[in-house]
């Protein structure tokens, strides 16, 4: 799950976030500041980077 700074986690209740993090076998949270909604989009560097680290850690 990706995370930004002006996210979701930002202004609620984060107990759907932790449900997600426990119901998803190796699931965790990336926060990736200086994007909103499109993490792939507004920081393309550090989106690719977590995805390369969690696809070679497979």
């Amino acid at each position: 799950m990706f995370e930004s700074e002006d996210g979701p986690l930002a202004y609620r209740d984060v107990g759907p976030v932790d449900r997600v993090l426990r119901a998803v076998p190796q699931a965790r949270l990336v926060r990736v500041d200086g994007a909103a909604h499109y993490p792939n989009m507004e920081q393309p560097a550090a989106f690719n980077r977590v995805v390369e680290e969690f696809l070679a850690s497979r």
